[in-house]
C-alpha cells in the first residue's frame, strides 16, 4: 500500500513537472526578467490553459500549491508566468495593485469622464479664488453638485 502510494506521488509531481514544463515552453522570457505568456488569452490580457484556466493561477499552484486567494502579479503584466512574480493576496491588495499599474480607469481613463486632471487642479484654483460654482460647472458642461464634491468633500478625484 506504502510503494503504491509513492508511485502515485511520484505520478502526479512528474505531471506537474510536465504541465509546468509545457507552460513554460508557450512563454518567452522578455524584459525585466518577466516569461510572458504567448498561449492564448482572455478578453483581459490574462493567459489561459487547459480548460479555460488563468495560466497564472496554474502557475501558482503547480509552484506553490492551490492558492485559497488571489494571486497577483508583483510586475503588473497579466500574461507573465514568472512564479517570482507571483504572489497570493486579497481583492483589496489587487485594486491597489490595479491603481499602482495604472490599470484602473479612475480620473480622466474613465470612459464617462468629462475633467482632466488638469481641469479638476484648476477648478479647485478658481474655487478658492472665489469663482461661483454655478459658473464653473456651466464652463466645464458638469453639474454644481459635482463642483462642489471636487472642492468640500473631495469624494470627486481625492488623490489629487
Amino acid at each position: 500500500m506504502e510503494r503504491l502510494d509513492a508511485r502515485r506521488r511520484y505520478q502526479r509531481n512528474a505531471s506537474r513537472v510536465e504541465r509546468l514544463a509545457e507552460i513554460y515552453a508557450k512563454s518567452v522570457r522578455a524584459p525585466g526578467d518577466c516569461w510572458l505568456w504567448t498561449g492564448p488569452t482572455d478578453k483581459d490580457g490574462y493567459g489561459l490553459y487547459g480548460h479555460q484556466q488563468r495560466v497564472h493561477r496554474v502557475v501558482q499552484a503547480l509552484t506553490r500549491g492551490k492558492s485559497k486567494g488571489w494571486v497577483l502579479h508583483r510586475c503588473g503584466t497579466r500574461n507573465c508566468v514568472n512564479p517570482a512574480h507571483l504572489y497570493e493576496g486579497t481583492p483589496k491588495q489587487n485594486s491597489a495593485d490595479m491603481i499602482n499599474h495604472g490599470r484602473s480607469l479612475r480620473g480622466s481613463r474613465h470612459p464617462r469622464a468629462k475633467l482632466s486632471a488638469a481641469q479638476v487642479l484648476k477648478i479647485r484654483d478658481r474655487m478658492k479664488a472665489g469663482e461661483p460654482a454655478r459658473r464653473l460647472a456651466e464652463e466645464y458642461g458638469v453639474a454644481r453638485a459635482y463642483i462642489y464634491q471636487l472642492i468640500a468633500a473631495r469624494r470627486a478625484w481625492p488623490w489629487l
